[in-house]
């Protein structure tokens, strides 16, 4: 496997040093002893010295506020949550009272802050363009960082209504009022964005952000089961599913400023309709944490749901995939392709795979088979929809959401263990470039028609489609 610089369009690593006492620095180690476990569950890794090992060195790194309304149906009690979070009581506070643009804000500062690693041996930049990026990581010291945020609501664009914010009596007259919309905001937010040379949003997060509604997210393990799903936000549009007005106005302003629109947390309503105006607007749409359904289709040809409520029972019902409307189905792998856009595979086991299909890739204790089914399935719906196989690879990418609240895959736990350094890692260990290319070579007969070698379709996976991306849309 020839050594080249691995892309991965969606990790989080501000997040941990913004909410954990357990560091303050996006390139302290992430998985020490003393941080294994912390904020409650297997949360997967990213910081940026993990990055420079395993060469992964152009990330989609995107900025999140963390969503106050989610907060606020966990528990009124900031101690409460603070303990269970397992984050610094006063930060927890902060976010509580907060609008969420002052945090990104924040959180951009210390980004920028922390662009020098301590040992001053290695460094990060945000990317301007694809040709500044191409000059970043000349340097074999260098990361190049695209910049994207997840949810408009870090905007300010955030969930209101008579309800909100509820928070303890000791609060009261300290929340910060959300920020009233209008088109003028959304401008003015957008020009931030073109300003700080933010590349894409994901428009949606878990709540409702009175721009599109989205879809239930993945269920949750854990004291975060009691908690009220965050989908209920919804309630306030009834059976609408869609763009809003302001929803699409603010699609169109991003894409005549050329930021791009990430649909993952749309629900599938939304995503058609961000096609058509991608559509009119030639730009490409991307997926940039998402995973399969199997479902050909969610969107009726009224735009309405066909399905509106997902279950932990459909999950546990399905043979291979969750089918789940967070999840593409057939029509927006299509829809995504021929806009020559990208489909960025998670590597959170619930999103990839069935109850069923998350076993046996535990028993084969390894999960590189949940990520193949993905890869698999993309290509054969391009193939059958009429995409010459030599191309029905080409919008395929890493999405990791590494150091976000996801469960990983089996072996594969951090972004270190993304590739197989020969010489420094066990052979038996599994890697994610290492065991992909094996198993594209022990089920070929799939690929054949591509004319493209294992190694090559895992390079392209890996590297090259992200970087063609880059090269033909971020002028």
């Amino acid at each position: 496997m020839p050594r080249d610089t691995y892309v991965d369009i969606h990790i989080h690593s501000t997040i941990k040093p913004l909410l954990t006492k357990y560091t303050d620095n996006i390139w302290h180690t992430y998985d020490s002893q003393e941080d294994d476990g912390a904020r409650g569950g297997a949360i997967s890794r990213s910081d940026f010295s993990q990055l420079i090992e395993a060469d992964v060195r152009v990330v989609g790194l995107s900025l999140h506020a963390p969503e106050r309304y989610v907060l606020n149906n966990f528990t009124t009690r900031p101690f409460i949550l603070a303990k269970a979070l397992d984050v610094e009581l006063e930060r927890l506070r902060q976010i509580w009272l907060s609008r969420p643009f002052k945090l990104l804000q924040e959180e951009l500062n210390l980004l920028k802050s922390q662009l020098k690693s301590p040992d001053g041996k290695h460094y990060a930049v945000i990317a301007r363009n694809y040709d500044h990026l191409q000059e970043i990581i000349k340097d074999p010291n260098a990361i190049a960082i695209v910049l994207t945020i997840e949810g408009s609501h870090n905007l300010g664009l955030e969930y209101r209504d008579d309800k909100f914010p509820t928070y303890s009596k000791i609060s009261v007259g300290m929340v910060e009022p959300a920020e009233p919309l209008s088109e003028e905001l959304v401008l003015e937010r957008v020009e931030f964005m073109k300003k700080e040379h933010v590349f894409f949003i994901t428009l949606n997060h878990f709540v409702y952000h009175h721009l599109a509604t989205q879809a239930r997210a993945v269920e949750v393990n854990g004291f975060k089961k009691v908690a009220k799903n965050p989908i209920r936000s919804l309630d306030i549009v009834g059976k609408y599913r869609g763009l809003t007005y302001l929803g699409k106005f603010f699609v169109e302003a991003c894409y005549e400023n050329d930021i791009l629109i990430d649909i993952k947390h749309c629900d599938a309503v939304s995503r058609k309709q961000i096609y058509k105006i991608a559509e009119k607007y030639n730009k490409p749409v991307i997926g940039s944490h998402v995973a399969v359904s199997g479902r050909e289709t969610n969107c009726s040809e009224h735009y309405t749901l066909i399905k509106y409520n997902d279950t932990i029972k459909d999950r546990r019902q399905s043979k291979t995939f969750n089918p789940w409307d967070i999840n593409l189905h057939d029509d927006d792998i299509i829809a995504i392709h021929k806009s020559g856009g990208l489909i960025g595979l998670i590597l959170d086991k619930r999103i990839l795979g069935s109850v069923k299909e998350e076993k046996l890739s535990e028993e084969n204790h390894s999960g590189i088979r949940l990520f193949f089914n993905q890869i698999k399935h993309i290509y054969e719906v391009l193939t059958e929809a009429g995409i010459n196989p030599k191309n029905a690879l080409d919008s395929i990418v890493l999405g990791s959401d590494y150091d976000g609240f996801i469960e990983p895959i089996k072996g594969i736990t951090k972004i270190r263990d993304v590739r197989y350094i020969d010489g420094k890692d066990d052979p038996e260990e599994p890697k994610l470039d290492k065991e992909l290319t094996k198993t594209i070579k022990d089920n070929y007969y799939i690929f054949k028609k591509s004319k493209l070698e294992p190694e090559e379709i895992t390079h392209k996976i890996l590297h090259l489609n992200a970087m063609n991306f880059f090269k033909n849309n971020w002028k």
